[in-house]
């Protein structure tokens, strides 16, 4: 079982950003999981997101 980090999620927010923060707080084979700090960057007009892998996302604080 690998070790599981714990602390706040909250913690050394950024009141900006030119692009999003991705932080991998746990990686196994089969699971990646992953701190992402967004302050209003979204996808450009027109362009569809996609990726190779699902994913679940839990909003923790604002609005999507």
């Amino acid at each position: 079982m690998p070790d599981i980090p714990t602390g706040n999620l909250f913690h050394d927010l950024p009141a900006r950003l030119t692009d999003e923060r991705f932080e991998t707080l746990l990686a196994t084979p089969g699971l990646k999981l992953e701190r992402i700090v967004s302050t209003g960057q979204t996808t450009p007009e027109g362009q569809w997101y996609d990726q190779d892998r699902d994913e679940w996302v839990v909003l923790l604080r604002g609005g999507a």
